[in-house]
């Protein structure tokens, strides 16, 4: 009788230089809210990131970047209990100058006066990443912190969701994360215009942090798209190229994700053992996705029970990728009919 052998590919959610990239990681920066008057809406006010000596970016153009040393642990003082249990990590980007650290504060020296009302609002609107958000600021040793954003498992406190800088001046903050990682983090500007009784809302500008060491999965979005890309285009179940290979699988087959090329595609085959042959799945492995699962399974019914099949026949190493071909336990003679699925898990927070 033919054998029909048939391919399923599935996915579990848990290399491109596009532009040149400022990555910011010692210098003295702020959140600067500007105004600009010849513009309707929300696009009124924006917020963009100057840094010294003079320089200005948008959130497309820089990365803030902390590296490992922002390491510390949450204190035992109860006045800081907000940032998690005593003893547990915690990377901060300090209130004050740290050579070797991003240096961030908020300005509203670029408003002009005699326009809005003292103070304007640098509102958090939302957090994207691994772990946890927080940013205040301390008047003075033994003072309990000024607390202004918090932002918990991507949920935004609306206790502690702005600060309010003063028109011509700027402010610096403790900024903390709970984990290392990727963040896309979304401020916008508010203000209220002399005269008026309601605050005019700025557009939302997403900024992304590297708080070092990146896990693999974050290496490769970090490489593969511009700095605060949202996750509807670099998470892991979009398809910004439209070649229906989402961008969990892009990654483990060792893809372009903006490219739309269906390369590297598992494929069914044929193997021999002992003098019996078997269906097998070969697949291509990215080497450095180590963050990664890869789970062949087989049933004799689509879309019925399948078992994981794990009878490694060969791994052939080419450059950055290995192929991987993974036989069937019941053999070519035996089988009616086999259906394989190559299931695909990202082990990421």
């Amino acid at each position: 009788m033919k054998k029909l052998l048939v391919l399923v590919l599935a996915f579990d959610v848990g290399l491109t230089v596009q532009a040149q990239v400022t990555n910011l990681s010692n210098q003295h920066m702020d959140f600067r809210l500007q105004y600009d008057a010849a513009a309707t809406g929300s696009n009124r006010l924006n917020v963009i990131l100057g840094y010294d000596p003079g320089q200005r970016v948008t959130n497309t153009q820089a990365y803030i970047v902390a590296n490992t040393n922002a390491q510390l642990t949450v204190p035992g003082n109860p006045n800081f209990a907000f940032l998690g249990s005593p003893g547990a990590p915690i990377w901060i980007l300090p209130q004050s100058q740290n050579v070797t650290l991003p240096y961030l504060g908020i300005s509203a020296a670029d408003i002009p006066n005699g326009v809005f009302t003292d103070p304007m609002d640098l509102e958090l609107v939302s957090v994207e990443g691994p772990g946890n958000f927080f940013a205040w600021s301390v008047s003075g040793a033994g003072n309990p912190p000024n607390i202004k954003f918090i932002a918990t498992n991507g949920i935004v406190s609306t206790q502690f969701n702005k600060a309010t800088p003063f028109i011509g001046s700027h402010e610096h903050n403790n900024w903390a994360f709970s984990t290392n990682g990727l963040y896309r983090v979304t401020f916008r500007a508010n203000g209220r215009f002399l005269g008026d009784t309601t605050n005019t809302i700025g557009r939302d500008v997403a900024w992304s942090f590297q708080i070092l060491p990146l896990r693999p999965w974050e290496n490769w979005v970090a490489t593969n798209w511009l700095p605060a890309t949202a996750s509807s285009t670099n998470g892991p179940a979009a398809d910004p190229d439209s070649d229906q290979i989402v961008n969990v699988l892009e990654y483990a087959f060792g893809n372009n994700p903006n490219t739309a090329l269906y390369t590297n595609a598992p494929a069914v085959t044929f193997v021999t053992a002992s003098g019996t042959n078997y269906g097998a799945l070969r697949y291509v492995h990215a080497t450095n996705a180590t963050d990664l699962t890869f789970d062949v399974r087989a049933s004799s019914v689509l879309g019925g029970t399948s078992a994981s099949i794990t009878n490694v026949s060969s791994t052939v190493t080419n450059g950055t990728t290995e192929s991987i071909t993974v036989r069937d336990t019941i053999s070519q003679d035996a089988a009616t009919n086999r259906f394989y699925e190559l299931k695909v898990k990202l082990n990421y927070p």
